[in-house]
C-alpha cells in the first residue's frame, strides 16, 4: 500500500470519526452537562466575593424569610413560599443560611441551562439552536441582574423550561406521565412569581390558538392535555390556598396588573420613555428579538418548524409588549428582566439558520460550513461571556461589608431601643430588619405619622447617598457607612 493511499484513509477514518462525535447523543449532553457545572461555578463564585451577606436590593429579605421559616416554619413575610423552603433546606445542609441562599440561587441559575435545552431542542430540533441559547441564557447580563437579589424571579425559570418541555410532549403523545410532570412543574412555577408564571399562560394560551387555527376543531391533543392540566392545577392551588390561605392575596397581583393598563398610563409614558425603550441600553433585546421574530413567523407560516415554536413566539411579542411603555413602570421592570429569553433564543435560531444555508458556493462544502460555524459561534458566545463578567462585577451586597459591621454594633449596643421608630431607605431597612431586629419606615411622611401618634423618638439610619436629617437631630452613632440619628416625634397638631 503506498504512503498516498495510506495517508487517504487515515484522513477518511479521522474525517469520520470527527463526524461520528459531533453526531453523537452522548457528546450532546456532555456537553449540556459540562455547560451546566460551569454556569454552576460561575455564579457561586460570583455570589461569595462576599460570603455572608446576601446580595440585591432584596438580598437581606431572603435572608429573613430563610431564618423565620428556620426557627417557626413559616415565612416571615407573604409571599409564594417556594422558593424559600427551597433556600431554607439548603441553609440546613449547609449550616449557615446566606451560604445555603447562595447554593441554592447558583444551582437554579444551573438548571435552568438543561432545562431550556431540552424545551429549545424539542421545539427546533436542533441541537446548535438549543445549545446556544442555553449559553445566551445562563451567562446574559439580565440574568446576572436576577441572580443579585430577583431569586423569585431566577428560581420560576428552570420550573417553566421543564414545564414547556414536558407540556409539548403531552400534547404530542398524551402519555399519563408527561402530563402529571408538566403539572407538577406547572404549580412550581406558580409558586414562585409572576413573571415566569405569566409567560407560561401566555405561551399556552397562543399555543393552543394556533393549534385551533391549524387543526380548525376544538377538541385536539392541545386542548385535552389543558384540560388535565387545568384541572389539577386549581386543584393544587385549591390545596395550597387550605393549607396557605394568606398566598390567595399574592395572586390578586393579576388582577392589579389587568386594572394598571389604562389609557392614562399609556399617554404618560408616551413620549420620552419611548425613545429609552429604542435606543437605550436594553434595545439589543429588543431588535435580536424582533428580528427572530420574524424569521419564526416566516417558518411557522410555511410549517418549517414544529408547533411548539409558537411559544417563543408569544414569548417573544409578550416580552415586546410588557417591555415597553405601553406597561406601566411597575411592572415593565417585572417582565423586562426576562427579556433575554427570547433574545437569546432568537440569536441561536438566527445564528443556525445562518450557519444551515449559504448561497456561497465555497461556503456550501460542509468542512468549510462547520468551521465557519465554529468561528461564529467562539464569537457570539465570546461576546456574551465577555458581558457577563463585566456585570458579574456589578454584583454586590445594597449595603458594603462595613455597613454590616455598622448595624451589628447598633444592635449589640441596643443603640435602637425597643419602642423607638426607626426610619431609612427602601432595601436598606431589609437589613436593619435583620441585624438590628428592629422595623424602619421608608417614607419620612409614614415615619413621623407614626412618631406623632405613639409619642416616641425618631432613628434615622443615614446613608451616604440620603440627605441629611432635620437640624433639630442628634447623631448618636457614626460609623463607616450608617450614621445613626434621634430627634423627638413632631408636636401634635391641635
Amino acid at each position: 500500500m503506498s504512503h498516498a493511499t495510506k495517508a487517504s484513509e487515515d484522513s477518511s477514518y479521522d474525517s469520520s470519526l470527527l463526524n461520528r462525535l459531533l453526531e453523537s447523543e452522548m457528546i450532546k449532553h456532555l456537553t449540556v452537562i459540562i455547560l451546566s457545572i460551569a454556569t454552576f461555578f460561575f455564579h457561586f463564585f460570583m455570589l461569595t466575593k462576599i460570603p455572608w451577606m446576601s446580595y440585591g436590593i432584596d438580598g437581606a429579605y431572603y435572608d429573613l424569610q430563610v431564618r423565620s421559616i428556620l426557627e417557626t416554619g413559616l415565612p416571615y413575610h407573604l409571599d409564594p413560599p417556594l422558593v424559600f423552603y427551597y433556600q431554607a433546606l439548603w441553609a440546613v445542609l449547609l449550616g449557615d443560611v446566606a451560604l445555603g441562599i447562595k447554593v441554592g440561587m447558583a444551582l437554579m441559575v444551573a438548571l435552568t441551562v438543561p432545562t431550556s435545552y431540552l424545551f429549545f431542542r424539542l421545539i427546533s430540533k436542533r441541537y446548535l439552536v438549543a445549545w446556544i441559547g442555553s449559553f445566551m441564557l445562563a451567562f446574559d447580563p439580565l440574568m446576572i441582574v436576577l441572580v443579585n437579589g430577583h431569586y423569585k424571579n431566577l428560581a420560576g425559570l428552570p420550573f417553566m423550561f421543564a414545564f414547556f418541555y414536558f407540556y409539548i410532549r403531552a400534547t404530542r403523545h398524551e402519555k399519563r406521565f408527561d402530563t402529571l410532570l408538566a403539572l407538577g412543574f406547572l404549580c412550581a412555577t406558580f409558586m414562585t412569581h409572576i413573571s415566569p408564571s405569566g409567560l407560561v399562560i401566555i405561551g399556552v394560551s397562543f399555543h393552543w390558538l394556533y393549534s385551533l387555527a391549524q387543526e380548525k376543531q376544538i377538541w385536539i391533543p392541545e386542548t385535552r392535555t389543558i384540560g388535565k392540566i387545568g384541572l389539577g392545577l386549581i386543584g393544587a392551588l385549591t390545596a395550597v390556598f387550605v393549607v396557605y390561605p394568606d398566598a390567595l392575596s399574592k395572586f390578586s397581583k393579576i388582577m392589579s396588573f389587568a386594572t394598571s393598563l389604562s389609557e392614562s398610563e399609556i399617554e404618560a409614558y408616551a413620549l420620552s420613555d419611548w425613545l429609552m425603550f429604542l435606543i437605550g441600553p436594553q434595545a439589543i433585546y429588543l431588535f435580536l428579538t424582533v428580528g427572530g421574530l420574524v424569521l419564526i413567523i416566516h417558518d411557522l407560516t410555511r410549517k418549517h418548524v414544529q408547533r411548539g415554536m409558537a411559544i417563543m413566539l408569544a414569548i417573544g411579542l409578550a416580552e415586546v409588549i410588557l417591555s415597553s411603555p405601553l406597561i406601566s413602570m411597575a411592572w415593565r421592570v417585572r417582565f423586562s428582566f426576562l427579556f433575554f429569553i427570547p433574545s437569546g433564543f432568537a440569536l441561536a435560531y438566527l445564528v443556525s439558520r445562518a450557519s444551515g444555508t449559504s448561497r456561497f458556493a465555497v461556503l456550501k462544502k460542509p468542512k468549510i460550513r462547520n468551521v465557519m460555524t465554529l468561528i461564529i459561534v467562539i464569537i457570539v458566545c465570546g461576546c456574551q461571556i465577555t458581558s457577563g463578567i463585566q456585570a458579574a462585577r456589578t454584583a454586590n451586597p445594597v449595603i458594603p461589608p462595613t455597613g454590616y459591621d455598622d448595624l451589628v454594633f447598633i444592635a449589640d449596643n441596643n443603640l435602637v431601643p425597643e419602642d423607638g421608630i426607626a426610619f431609612s431607605r427602601f432595601g436598606v431597612h431589609y437589613w436593619i430588619m435583620l441585624l438590628v431586629n428592629v422595623t424602619p419606615y421608608t417614607t419620612i411622611d409614614e415615619t413621623f405619622e407614626v412618631a406623632q401618634n405613639a409619642g416616641a423618638d425618631i432613628y434615622m439610619f443615614n446613608t451616604p447617598d440620603m440627605r441629611p436629617p432635620p437640624p433639630i437631630a442628634n447623631l448618636i452613632y457614626e460609623g463607616a457607612y450608617f450614621r445613626l440619628f434621634s430627634m423627638p416625634p413632631p408636636p401634635a397638631t391641635s
